[in-house]
């Protein structure tokens, strides 16, 4: 209620996004194998596989979903794609919404353990390239019906220090633009943090 109310108030229109349309857009989620999951929870077994193709020893899994940007509702669909250890996500989203005439949207790539270094250290990449709306982070940004191209690329790290405790950075540059998870200004970001791991 709070995204709907902030995002109607922000662009004044006529035109708005309503609760229907956020009920509306959760089902794209049913063309995802929840089944899966619902298998193993109502049987007792004690691993659960996610359904995925597998072709020559490559994996993919596809997954859809929506996502709510400043501008409107989104569509998502994720690639996931794995190979030995290495996993690699590529994103491709599209959005339309009543306040803009211009469909906006996105592509990106994110990598885990692309390249590993005696299993200890790690180096992964990250890039993305939208053509969407002009952000308004202050009340001085005028909203225009007009697209802009921005991007984001980056590198990142993760060292283990014991099988079960990692510390990771990645550094960022990204123009102004919306990116899930990632801060709207333009510039460059630093992220550090660290991993928790249960093994059983």
């Amino acid at each position: 209620m709070n995204y709907l109310k902030d995002i109607n108030d922000k662009h004044q229109s006529q035109q708005r996004i309503e609760l229907n349309d956020l009920e509306n857009a959760t089902f794209s989620l049913l063309f995802n194998p929840l089944w899966s999951l619902c298998i193993y929870l109502l049987q007792d077994n004690s691993s659960l596989t996610i359904p995925h193709v597998i072709w020559n020893e490559v994996a993919y899994m596809p997954l859809i979903r929506p996502g709510l940007t400043p501008f409107g509702i989104a569509y998502y669909l994720e690639n996931y794609i794995g190979y030995q250890n290495k996993t690699a996500l590529f994103s491709l989203y599209r959005g339309s919404s009543p306040f803009y005439t211009h469909m906006y949207g996105g592509i990106g790539v994110k990598t885990d353990e692309l390249w590993t270094y005696q299993d200890y250290c790690t180096l992964d990449l990250e890039a993305s390239l939208w053509c969407q709306p002009k952000l308004q982070l202050t009340s001085l940004d005028i909203i225009e019906d007009k697209n802009y191209w921005g991007g984001l690329i980056g590198v990142g790290g993760k060292f283990m220090v014991s099988s079960y405790f990692a510390l990771y950075t990645k550094l960022l540059y990204k123009t102004k633009g919306f990116v899930e998870g990632v801060v709207a200004q333009n510039g460059l970001i630093l992220q550090v943090g660290c991993i928790l791991r249960y093994n059983d």
